[in-house]
């Protein structure tokens, strides 16, 4: 569902561009970012849980993929639309060892994020130099998702059950982003992104009733997701998606009516 609206979503912001045409610029981006999952990597991944038969790979840092739609004045003031989705590498942990409970145990966790935001930039160019510098700043609401996956057999061998939980949160989201582009043509460019995201979502909660392959009941929808540890067991997980930025865009600049009648005033970048 949340993929399907990110798609649509992007058809229709894509379209009005067309559609008007007039001083937008639609810019596809993608690239690495660091996150700050260090609590999630402490209570599902610890230290502690290592030896043999044990396989334990925490999570990682993330990539991300975005759409921006854009808005620029001819004095170099820009107006944004942006939404981006925000993958953390996987965290796994498999252990094998025959205990008293279970012969097999594997829990898989995969953090997701959805902003979407509104924006104001400023660029810089010289007049006919086709290197332009431009800097931003974004904020707005930012939808997360924590797929969680749960597979166990006990030590009998008889009792083999999983299940998968979708937790769902919401939050605030902002970016600092500088991007250094090349124009080829006054129609396209390419660039490079740096920046700093700050995201973090305090509370995730299931977004469905949840039962196991064996049809046991394993939890209601709203279900809270809590910190493993028993001593902070009512505490809320909070997922951290805050960090470094570092990426590439493609611009489009779209010719219309506007333009048309401004281009003597217009050089690359603008």
């Amino acid at each position: 569902m949340k993929k399907t609206f990110f798609v649509l979503l992007l058809f229709v912001v894509f379209a009005a561009s067309n559609l008007f045409a007039s001083g937008f610029y639609t810019e596809l981006l993608g690239g690495y970012t660091t996150v700050s999952m260090k609590q999630v990597n402490n209570d599902f991944f610890s230290s502690d849980a290592a030896g043999n038969g044990i396989t334990n790979n925490p999570l990682g840092d993330a990539w991300y993929v975005g759409f921006d739609s854009t808005y620029v004045a001819p004095e170099g003031l820009g107006f944004h639309f942006r939404i981006e989705y925000i993958g953390v590498m996987p965290g796994e942990i498999t252990d094998t060892n025959l205990t008293t409970k279970f012969s097999y145990q594997d829990y898989q966790v995969s953090p997701s994020l959805l902003p979407i935001m509104l924006g104001v930039s400023y660029t810089f160019h010289g007049k006919g130099n086709p290197f332009t510098l431009t800097a931003g700043v974004y904020g707005g609401i930012a939808d997360s998702i924590f797929d969680y996956y749960q597979h166990t057999i006990d030590a009998s061998g008889l009792n083999d059950a999983n299940y998968n939980a979708i937790y769902e949160g919401w939050g605030f989201c902002s970016e600092a982003v500088v991007n250094a582009n090349y124009w080829f043509t006054k129609n396209f460019s390419f660039g490079i992104d740096v920046g700093y995201r700050y995201a973090t979502i305090p509370a995730l909660y299931s977004d469905s009733t949840v039962y196991d392959s064996n049809g046991n009941f394993i939890m209601d929808s709203g279900t809270r997701l809590i910190r493993q540890n028993s001593q902070n067991n009512n505490e809320n997980i909070a997922t951290d998606f805050s960090g470094l930025i570092v990426g590439i865009n493609f611009t489009y600049r779209f010719d219309g009516w506007w333009r048309r009648q401004h281009e003597e005033v217009i050089e690359y970048g603008w």
